[in-house]
């Protein structure tokens, strides 16, 4: 299983930590450098891929791209984590999807202001398995964001095509891919104001609850 590590120098520090939590749980890290982080594959972003955001929404439209890039002649798992996240417990996955999506829980449709980008997945934790099904879809998917200017935004377009999102751990399929909803509660934990759940295997300190973040780390050390 690789995890893929991407960061700028200012990120520095969470990169570190998370590329030390994947290598003590024996994975193997794909780190990107994406400007001054010192480590890593050189991958090429403007400033204003890596900083564009739309009412404190980060937009990060390379990730697509960067994820193609991953997945070249390779086979296997590969998994995007946000470099604000970090693994706590050892991930289990089996071989019956092409892409593996997180959804929120169903809460929080209603208390987003942009439901179509926040409402239903986030694209802070995404697996993926190294099929040419997989390839395809990340093509597609970089076509969807270049549109839209957001990955998250793109990445629930596509899957809303084939699944209105109120089932977890379902395979649903897609022009042949196959996609399986997979549960933030357990796989892209942001729920830190109501503690760690024992279910929980990675933990993701977006937005506000990055300030829950040397907490944890130092718990998880």
């Amino acid at each position: 299983m690789r995890i893929i590590v991407a960061a700028d120098k200012s990120f520095r520090e969470m990169a570190k930590f998370a590329i030390k939590k994947v290598e003590e749980f024996g994975y193997i890290p794909l780190i990107y450098d994406l400007g001054g982080l010192g480590i890593g594959k050189k991958f090429e972003v403007t400033r204003a891929e890596i900083a564009e955001k739309m009412q404190g929404i980060m937009l990060t439209p390379f990730k697509p791209r960067l994820i193609a890039d991953a997945l070249k002649g390779t086979g296997g798992h590969i998994i995007w984590i946000d470099t604000d996240a970090f693994i706590i417990k050892p991930i289990v996955l089996t071989d019956d999807f092409d892409v593996g999506v997180m959804m929120r829980r169903q809460s929080e449709r209603g208390r987003s202001s942009f439901p179509d980008i926040t409402g239903y997945l986030n694209a802070g934790v995404i697996f993926f398995k190294g099929t040419e099904k997989a390839r395809e879809f990340v093509r597609e998917w970089e076509k969807k964001t270049l549109e839209l200017g957001s990955d998250q935004h793109a990445l629930n377009e596509l899957v809303r095509e084939v699944t209105d999102l109120t089932e977890y751990d379902k395979i649903f399929v897609r022009g042949g891919v196959r996609i399986k909803v997979f549960r933030c509660d357990e796989y892209n934990y942001y729920y830190l104001e109501e503690g760690v759940s024992d279910e929980a295997r990675i933990l993701h300190f977006k937005g506000g609850r990055r300030s829950y973040y040397d907490k944890y780390r130092q718990e998880y050390l």
